[in-house]
């Protein structure tokens, strides 16, 4: 069934999603124009929920310490595990400490850490298990850069089919935290489209962070991110298609690409960043088209580690 959320309370959208759940998944329709949210929605624990925004209805944050307007996250396996043996660029299987965490049709996410100038980053590569022998864990797609040992090496057991369309995100502007409007985690075939952030000054207006198959598209970003936040960001996902994204006057950095391999990305522009304008760090074997860095303070386009 489909559950309308008429009343124009943050505990009205709760009640619906937790219905929605209930339901094992279902669309959430938001008919009013605005809801003031002072504590933050929670995604419940449940696959193929659909909020919608009927007539692009506003959710607007309501308490300046207020971190996350909209939570949605997976779940991981226990952390710990790292790469046991070396493996080539482009293998499909690699030897882990901790294979009894994974499982075939999870995710697994090994990480690389490295640093450059002093600064911390790194490569993550995020796919889906397909088989495990012994220490050995297969999967698919195939890494996207050597491993040596000693990578982190864990489980993610992902929500999927998640979809938030045609909702306005709109931060407090004062925020006393670093305040997100959409923050995701350890998704699969999750859908943003057509939403707005605007005024998230401390934070990014949508971080979207490990996930694999996911799709961001036609998102507009106004005065939004920090010198230490993209107004956009989007971090280690495998197989991402990201485009039609506007950033405008980002408060510190406009969209960036992190961590990801695998991805398309296309039709992307920022305009008059207050710091740089889009930013690939740490991202492997992605396409990359249409993209503008315009009238920024810093830098335009940055290319590091890829």
């Amino acid at each position: 069934m489909t559950v309308y959320v008429s009343g124009g309370t943050e505990a009205a959208i709760n009640a619906a999603l937790a219905a929605a759940a209930a339901a094992n998944g279902d669309d959430v329709i938001l008919e009013n124009d605005a809801y003031n949210i002072s504590t933050g929605i929670v995604w419940p624990a449940c696959d193929n929920i659909r909020l919608i925004g009927q007539a692009k209805s506003a959710l607007v944050a309501a308490a300046p310490a207020l971190t996350n307007m909209l939570y949605a996250v997976g779940s991981f396996g226990p952390a710990g595990g790292t790469v046991v043996a070396a493996a080539a660029m482009y293998a499909t299987s690699i030897q882990v400490s901790n294979p009894g965490s994974f499982s075939i049709g999870s995710l697994a996410f090994i990480q690389r850490l490295l640093t450059i100038n002093g600064q911390g980053c790194g490569w993550t590569h995020v796919a889906e298990v397909t088989a495990i022998n012994g220490s050995s864990i297969s999967f698919y797609p195939p890494l996207p850069f050597p491993a040596i040992g000693g990578e982190i090496a864990r489980a993610i057991f992902p929500r999927q089919g998640t979809v938030v369309e045609g909702v306005d995100f709109i931060g407090h502007g004062t925020p006393t935290v670093a305040q997100h409007g959409l923050f995701t985690m350890a998704q699969r075939s999750m859908q943003i489209r057509d939403c707005t952030f605007t005024t998230f000054v401390n934070g990014s207006g949508c971080y979207v962070d490990y996930g694999m198959d996911n799709t961001v598209r036609d998102i507009l970003l106004r005065a939004c991110g920090s010198p230490a936040e993209s107004d956009i960001m989007l971090r280690a996902q495998t197989n991402l298609s990201a485009s039609g994204i506007r950033s405008r006057s980002a408060a510190g950095f406009g969209p960036q690409a992190a961590m990801c391999q695998y991805g398309n990305f296309r039709d992307i522009s920022s305009l008059r960043a207050n710091g740089r304008g889009f930013k690939v760090a740490g991202t492997l074997l992605c396409d990359f088209d249409q993209i503008e860095g315009s009238q920024s303070q810093s830098t335009g386009i940055a290319i590091t580690l890829g």
